[in-house]
């Protein structure tokens, strides 16, 4: 994928932690903005991996609290928190 190419896929950009536009199911395309919806799908998804059922690797968004954060590292935890606190209220 050197080119950015993708065939049969889509990928959606957006801002770090802007998670979601909506706390419906499934959840929505991120809206551009970090609030209380990115704040439900997070705590939803707290404590899981891709090996459980509420996993949900929108919500995996970093894998330290090193600036810039790490790529993630399939937990959801404290550390997605800590981002999340860090970039709610921002927009694109």
């Amino acid at each position: 994928m050197a080119d950015n190419t993708y065939i049969d896929k889509w990928s959606i950009v957006a801002m770090p932690c802007d998670i979601t536009g909506s706390t419906t199911t499934p959840p929505s395309p991120p809206d551009g903005t970090v609030n209380y919806k990115d704040v439900y799908w997070l705590l939803k998804a707290y404590g899981s991996d891709p090996s459980k059922p509420k996993w949900n690797p929108n919500c995996d968004v970093a894998g330290s609290t090193t600036t810039p954060p790490a790529p993630p590292d399939n937990k959801i935890n404290y550390i997605d928190i800590y981002w999340l606190l860090k970039y709610y209220g921002k927009t694109e």
